[in-house]
């Protein structure tokens, strides 16, 4: 029996090696494999785990994680203005069509299939929609819409959209300086209404404190009479004469109770 050069000892450990590794696959948890053998996809997938397999399998992995695509394009609106959207979709693939995917797209099936799809769906919804409706509480019904459409077209494929979410608007800049303009006149209209209320109020309170006034003086003019007046006229008089001060009194005929009048002497 002829022997083994001890040379190729290494050399074919080695080979073992790679042949014992080439057949082992690790699937990642949240991902699928599909095995594929000199260019043909086997049957069924490889779930999250080790695996032993044909050395000569390839296994191409699938992540089946939600995944979310950002869009961002110019898209008409039912008047024909172009308004700037930017959109966020979340979607995952579905295990069950994951050869399906493979055999008709490829690992490029977000380039081929989801891409083409979302801009397809968006620019058909939102055409049937004014420019002003994207602003104004349609804005949810027409993300609901674009959901619906993608969900009709793309979940038969293997893709299940989770949810879809619009997440900037930019109008044209004429429609942007018009919806600026109107919405500044809309808060000086409403200062301007505030000012009115406030000027209103100041005059009622205003005509308030003059009625007050006036029913004082009301009162206050029936409860004086003539002989109140000249009672109190005396009462000054007196209160003037009994002062120590130098004085010069008059005293004239007044039919009507004229009262004497009292100059300092010093003038």
């Amino acid at each position: 029996m002829k022997k083994i050069n001890p040379i190729f000892i290494p050399l074919l450990f080695v080979i073992f090696l790679f042949f014992i590794i080439s057949t082992v696959s690790i699937i990642p948890v949240g991902y699928v494999g599909i095995p594929v053998l000199f260019g043909r996809v086997q049957t069924g997938y490889l779930d999250p785990g080790i695996h032993f397999t044909n050395p000569f399998t390839r296994v191409v992995k699938f992540d089946l994680r939600t995944q979310k695509a950002d869009e961002e394009g110019v898209i008409p609106s039912k008047e024909m203005l172009n308004l700037t959207l930017k959109t966020s979709v979340n979607y995952h693939l579905n295990k069950s069509k994951i050869v399906d995917i493979y055999s008709s797209v490829g690992v490029d099936y977000f380039d081929k299939l989801i891409e083409p799809h979302i801009r397809s769906s968006i620019r058909q919804i939102t055409s049937n929609y004014n420019a002003e409706q994207f602003f104004s509480g349609d804005r949810n019904e027409i993300a609901s819409n674009i959901q619906k459409s993608l969900i009709q077209e793309l979940e038969p494929r293997g893709v299940v959209i989770e949810s879809i979410m619009l997440k900037e608007i930019l109008p044209p800049e004429s429609i942007r300086l018009a919806i600026e303009n109107k919405q500044a006149q809309q808060q000086e209209a409403e200062g301007m209404k505030f000012r009115l209320q406030r000027e209103k109020l100041e005059a009622e309170r205003k005509k308030i404190e003059a009625e007050g006034i006036q029913q004082f003086q009301e009162i206050v003019k029936r409860g004086i009479d003539q002989n109140l007046l000249a009672w109190k006229g005396i009462e000054a008089t007196e209160a003037l004469a009994k002062s120590p001060n130098a004085k010069i009194i008059i005293i004239g005929n007044n039919d009507k109770g004229g009262l004497p009048l009292i100059m300092p002497t010093n003038n």
